[in-house]
């Protein structure tokens, strides 16, 4: 059938995932070394900025730490280090969901994230065991908040129509974009949630 689903794609960070770079992080990180500017509000515009830089490829971690935190000195290996602790399996029953399906169809793993992360990220929860296809923003100069281009190269790249993906993320922020192309979508709640609407797609 033409519009039958033929791939399923997962969000990482918040679906499988914790989000590395997210507030619990930047005040963890003012607690632990004495950046209270990390969390004041004036910073949020920058912050803002030099994070869509960061997950479009434009910047590195190192910049934007130090565009973020003038005086990180000779701490910035200590923050990167720090920051790597925040990567953990939130939801570790999604691996086995996934690896349910990827046995019906390919997964793609569609995700808002910079390189430094991504790596660290593919080689400590071996992401390549799996998913078939990779949709990093970083890699693939869109990000999926309320962009539908994101989307649109998504499809192109795997030359299916909208009908035919699954889209699966736990921010309605990036469903938006990809319910306005005709794409299928799952809002994630949680694994148990996820599991059910997914047997009533029959995947």
């Amino acid at each position: 059938m033409k519009n039958q689903i033929k791939i399923v794609g997962f969000d990482l960070g918040g679906v499988y995932l914790t989000d590395c770079w997210g507030e619990h992080s930047r005040k963890a990180i003012a607690e632990k070394f004495g950046f209270d500017r990390l969390m004041s509000a004036e910073i949020e515009p920058l912050l803002k900025k030099v994070s869509r830089q960061m997950l479009l490829g434009q910047i590195n971690q190192d910049q934007l730490l130090k565009k973020l935190i003038p005086e990180i000195g000779d701490k910035l290996d200590k923050v990167k280090n720090f920051l790597l602790t925040f990567n953990q399996e939130q939801f570790p029953e999604t691996r086995q969901i996934i690896l349910q399906v990827k046995k019906k169809m390919p997964v793609a793993m569609m995700n808002d994230e910079g390189r430094e992360w991504h790596e660290y990220r593919m080689k400590k929860f071996k992401l390549a065991e799996l998913f078939d296809h990779f949709f990093t923003s970083y890699d693939f100069g869109h990000y999926k908040i309320g962009n539908p281009q994101y989307f649109k190269k998504v499809l192109a790249t795997l030359k299916i129509n909208p009908q035919q993906l699954m889209f699966i993320d736990n921010r309605q922020d990036c469903l938006e974009p990809a319910n306005r192309l005709g794409i299928r979508t799952i809002l994630f709640q949680n694994p148990s949630q996820l599991s059910d609407e997914l047997m009533r797609h029959n995947l």
